[in-house]
């Protein structure tokens, strides 16, 4: 691959995408092929999500206007990941979660780019890795009971949101007031709770229905909304397809998981 020709800016379907965002899409696509590599060594099941995905399939790489890349595992491949990422990348590439990056919460996993700096507007002043990333969510399962949903999911979004007010939102630099009031009621939670345990207490009621294998599945620990929960057998297995200039896996079902999650996906929405 010729990357000086790829950083170059150039119109992609009627959106100019300059220098400095093929700098960002180049990083992360860097992230991705080492994922892949890990990926194939072990084993592992990944499939291309959310805008990433719908990229994939539209224009063969990345939406001309995003500047991420998203990724889902089914949780039994996720956990593995996680039980090996801290080993196996390494040197520019650092395997961010929880545990491995102290000041952190979130409820997936991010690999990053420690040679780069992208740091969130309202995350200034945080101190861990802020890094260009890509972010890998785990599939789990929801219940199909609406009732049991609308519970699950409120107690879900109410605990990690919690976590995340209290080590996430810096109250110096957020200009949200709501934000900031949310910071100082959840702080003092965790002087009494170690945020890894509470963290751990969280994943463990994500995971509640995982046994139920005939249920349907979605990144419900980071977007648990009825129009991004999928058929399991939507990703039962891959294909590979086209992502700029790699081959990434995508679910055999990605027409299905498209078509619920954003309608007529390939009419473009700017």
């Amino acid at each position: 691959m010729d990357k000086q020709r790829f950083l170059k800016g150039e119109e992609i379907d009627g959106y100019y995408v300059d220098e400095n965002m093929k700098k960002v899409w180049l990083s992360e696509l860097d992230i991705l092929e080492k994922l892949i590599v890990v990926c194939k060594k072990y084993n592992l099941k990944y499939f291309l999500a959310g805008g990433t995905l719908l990229g994939c399939i539209r224009h063969k790489g990345f939406i001309p206007w995003d500047d991420d890349i998203d990724i889902d595992m089914l949780r039994e491949d996720y956990e593995k990941l996680i039980e090996i990422g801290p080993k196996e990348f390494t040197g520019k590439f650092f395997f961010q979660t929880v545990d491995t990056d102290k000041n952190y919460y979130r409820p997936h996993i991010q690999i990053r780019n420690s040679e780069t700096t992208a740091i969130v507007e309202h995350e200034k002043g945080l101190e861990f890795n802020q890094g260009i990333f890509i972010d890998i969510f785990p599939l789990d399962a929801a219940p199909n009971n609406r009732v049991k949903r609308f519970i699950h999911s409120r107690l879900t979004y109410l605990i990690n949101g919690i976590g995340y007010a209290a080590v996430m939102i810096n109250p110096k630099v957020n200009e949200s007031i709501l934000k900031i009031i949310a910071h100082y009621l959840a702080k003092p939670i965790f002087w009494f709770i170690d945020y890894h345990t509470y963290f751990n207490w969280f994943e463990k009621i994500i995971a509640k229905y995982n046994n139920e294998k005939y249920l349907d599945i979605g990144e419900i620990s980071f977007d648990y909304h009825d129009k991004c929960i999928w058929k399991r057998e939507w990703f039962n297995e891959t294909v590979e397809l086209d992502f700029e200039y790699l081959k990434a896996s995508c679910p055999v079902g990605y027409d299905l998981v498209l078509s619920k999650t954003f309608g007529d996906y390939m009419t473009p929405v700017k």
